[in-house]
C-alpha cells in the first residue's frame, strides 16, 4: 500500500471516529415557555394560546410553571402565539391591565428548564407594581 493511500485511509478512519464521538443534535419537538414568580406575593394572571379563550391561573412566590406546544413535525419551530395578562398595579382600588406576548424556545422536552424563561418581578423595585420580564 502506498504511503499516500495509508495516510488517506488513516484520515478517513479518524474522521469516522470523530463523527461517532460527536454528540448527536437533539430533535426539537416542542415550543416551551417557563414562568417563575420572583415577588413575595401570589400573582393572579391569565393566559391564552392563539385565538383561544383566556384561562385564569395564579403563581405562588418562588413557584415555576411551564407551557408547551407540541410541533406537528420535528424541528418545526412554529407555535401559536402565547399571551399573558395581569394587573400590574398592586394598590387597592387601582387596576392597570398589562398584556404581553411571550416567545417560546424550541426544545426536545417539556419542562420549565427547557423553556424561554420569564419572571414576575417588582417593577423598578417598587412593591406597588409588578411586571413580567425575560430572564434568559
Amino acid at each position: 500500500m502506498s504511503p499516500q493511500r495509508s495516510i488517506l485511509l488513516g484520515l478517513l478512519a479518524l474522521g469516522f471516529l470523530a463523527a461517532l464521538a460527536a454528540p448527536a443534535a437533539a430533535d426539537d419537538r416542542y415550543g416551551v415557555i417557563g414562568v417563575t414568580n420572583r415577588t413575595n406575593i401570589t400573582v393572579n394572571f391569565r393566559y391564552k394560546v392563539g385565538d383561544g379563550k383566556w384561562v385564569n391561573t395564579r403563581i405562588a412566590p418562588g413557584a415555576k410553571l411551564w407551557y408547551s406546544h407540541e410541533y406537528t413535525k420535528i424541528n418545526e419551530r412554529r407555535s401559536p402565539n402565547f399571551y399573558v395578562s395581569f394587573d400590574s398595579d398592586l394598590r387597592r382600588g387601582k387596576d392597570f391591565k398589562t398584556e404581553f406576548k411571550l416567545e417560546r424556545r424550541a426544545a426536545r422536552g417539556q419542562s420549565y428548564d427547557y423553556g424561554k424563561k420569564y419572571a414576575f418581578v417588582y417593577d423598578g423595585g417598587d412593591r406597588n407594581f409588578i411586571t413580567l420580564t425575560a430572564i434568559d
